[in-house]
């Protein structure tokens, strides 16, 4: 029998990706009459994106080799090649297809900001420094480098190039179908991009440095807006970049666009593209938000939520480290805020303190007048920028210390870090961001500070050297070095997801020589499999665990944990970012470096669903405002 498909639709930003998921869970059962299954999908977002960044979840996916599957996910343009081992080794039995649409470079640009805004907790300005590959043909060779018994098929993401003017049908026409009337097609637009002003509103939200959750909330009641309105379109015109700009960067692409019209297209002329970039006399650059504006979309999503204004207006008050950034946003904010609540109030203005900046350039002088090579002064001079929270500068000047001295630690890791806040990704979890940022700030840095912090707190409430006790996610030790000097030989237990944290903990910060005097004990796993453990545990703490953790997870550690333990004395952790009302999370799944916030009812019922005592404790002293909870069972 012939071998099946997996076809794989690599989603590229604002190229339709969202309105063809939608019309693959509308048409599910069309489509596997059809004898095409599309499964497996995040409810939400509706797609399989997670199979990209989280490789291991190909483990719980079951195949039938008799049929033929459709796999779509954004996450694929930037993240497929790095699963590439995994995914020929899963799909050994089918054959594999990608489709990938593109986008023209100028409007891609401008649609990846837009993403990056809405979606990220982006800041800055539009730039054409932006983290993307703009080098589609560059990707199609690496694509079929790593997956070379694959088909690829490119297609143009212009209406005039679909097939009938039709996105649905131009990719039903790839498997062989046509689009007929038994198909349902959602009219509404499912992912719209922001108006420019809705836009730039977003990144003043951004500026304001909110929990995540807390964010995300406010960005989707932003993107509702826009789709009660009549602003939103699958080609909504951009103009975030003057038509002179968007023909450079078109021209830079030029030599590898045409590659792809003929090695993929067979068009001998080369030309991909059919649409032009439209000439505008009257193009100028946006003036910025006007407050009238502003007002106009706050009073919108008073509409739709009228106490988030009021949550929004407190926390600006309350804030108690302001940025730059976040003063000039709030600035800018409060008023309004205040006209739309009806506050007796007369505002003073935050002021930006520039203490910083003349000691910054006093440490500039310091530096430049020390015996230093160029690469030294160039690195703390990145340095210095940084400590004033201008990650954008320092970027800059940290890469012309790369270029000095491209083999230098310090200099590399703090590209990455600035890299990853800039462009406000999330962390890659696993080998990648622990390479990435090192093992102390995969793990959430203030190494001292934080590993301390639990150490002293258990033993405050009764830990004794001869207690067993469990670390949970104990990553590479930032608690875990106290706790096994402390206790006896062999009663520290430690379970975490990635291996190589703990080897990196162990050989880093324990040394072989404690390792061996101590004998602590081990287990990788991330199902919380508590019973690979020769020994029940007296107490154990969860540090920003459950921050990072959906309910699901929250539960299966809980109830695990309590099925351990048994009847045997014991007294459980935990911490978790605390807010007054339900919040939606950023995913909905657990990730390493995307936090998660949940009510004090909620943690409480979380315990009465499996099996534990509770008791709320509140804070103590975190410094990231982490509230602590004790489960227990006697």
């Amino acid at each position: 029998m012939a071998k099946k498909t997996v076809y794989f639709h690599i989603g590229t930003h604002k190229t339709g990706t969202t309105a063809l998921q939608s019309f693959f869970v509308a048409n599910k059962d069309i489509l596997k009459n059809k004898g095409f299954i599309y499964d497996f999908y995040n409810e939400q977002e509706m797609n399989q994106g997670y199979l990209a960044f989280k490789p291991e979840k190909w483990d719980d996916i079951k195949l039938d080799t008799s049929l033929n599957y459709i796999i779509s996910g954004e996450d694929f343009y930037s993240h497929i090649l790095n699963s590439s081992n995994i995914i020929n080794d899963k799909l050994i039995d089918f054959n594999i297809h990608f489709i990938v649409y593109f986008k023209r470079q100028d409007l891609m640009i401008q649609s990846v900001y837009n993403q990056l805004v809405k979606m990220h907790g982006f800041t800055k300005n539009i730039s054409t420094e932006i983290n993307y590959n703009f080098n589609y043909y560059q990707f199609t060779q690496n694509l079929k480098d790593k997956f070379p018994e694959a088909k690829l098929t490119v297609k143009v993401y212009e209406k005039r190039q679909f097939k009938d003017g039709n996105i649905f049908n131009d990719f039903l026409n790839i498997l062989g179908l046509d689009l007929t009337n038994e198909y349902k097609i959602e009219k509404k637009v499912v992912n719209p991009s922001l108006t420019t002003e809705k836009m730039e509103f977003t990144r003043y939200i951004n500026m304001l440095d909110l929990p995540i959750g807390f964010r995300t909330q406010i960005s989707r009641l932003i993107i509702n807006s826009a789709l009660n309105s009549n602003e939103v379109s699958l080609f909504r015109k951009q103009d975030l970049i003057s038509p002179q700009e968007a023909k450079m960067l078109l021209e830079k692409y030029k030599e590898e666009n045409e590659k792809i019209a003929k090695e993929f297209l067979g068009r001998e002329d080369g030309k991909l593209f059919y649409d032009e970039v439209e000439e505008d006399q009257n193009w100028k650059p946006f003036p910025g938000l006007k407050s009238d504006v502003a007002l106009e979309i706050l009073q919108q999503i008073n509409k739709m939520d009228n106490q988030i204004l009021e949550k929004l207006y407190q926390f600006i008050f309350y804030k108690e480290e302001k940025t730059d950034e976040f003063i000039n946003a709030a600035n800018f904010l409060i008023p309004l805020l205040i006209e739309i609540l009806d506050k007796e109030i007369n505002f003073i203005p935050f002021v930006i303190d520039n203490t910083n900046k003349t000691n910054l350039f006093k440490e500039l002088q310091n530096i430049v007048s020390k015996e230093n090579d160029s690469a030294d002064i160039l690195r703390e001079v990145a340095l210095a920028f940084e400590s004033i929270n201008d990650i954008q500068t320092a970027l800059k000047v940290m890469e012309q210390a790369h270029i000095l001295r491209p083999k230098g630690p310090v200099i590399k890791q703090k590209l990455e870090e600035y890299k990853i806040f800039l462009n406000k990704e999330i962390l890659k979890e696993g080998s990648e961001g622990i390479r990435q940022v090192g093992h102390r700030n995969y793990v959430g840095g203030k190494w001292e500070e934080i590993g301390k912090l639990q150490f002293d707190y258990l033993i405050s409430k009764g830990l004794k050297p001869n207690d067993i006790f469990l670390d949970i996610a104990c990553g590479s030790l930032r608690a875990g070095i106290h706790f096994i000097n402390y206790l006896n030989k062999g009663n520290y237990l430690g379970i975490d997801k990635e291996k190589e944290l703990i080897d990196l903990g162990i050989e880093k910060e324990l040394t072989e020589e404690v390792f061996l005097s101590k004998t602590p004990e081990f287990v990788v796993s991330d199902k919380f499999e508590f019973s690979k453990f020769s020994k029940i545990p007296d107490y154990s703490i969860a540090q920003s665990l459950f921050t990072h953790l959906v309910e699901v997870d929250i539960k299966l550690c809980l109830k695990n944990l309590r099925k351990f333990v048994g009847n045997r004395p014991h007294k459980f952790y935990a911490t978790f970012f605390e807010v007054d009302v339900p919040i939606e999370g950023e995913l909905d799944y657990s990730h390493s470096h995307v936090s998660f916030f949940y009510t004090k009812t909620q943690i409480e019922q979380f315990a009465q669903d499996t099996g534990w005592k509770f008791k709320y404790i509140g804070g103590w002293n975190h410094p990231r405002d982490q509230k602590i909870v004790l489960f227990y069972n006697d």
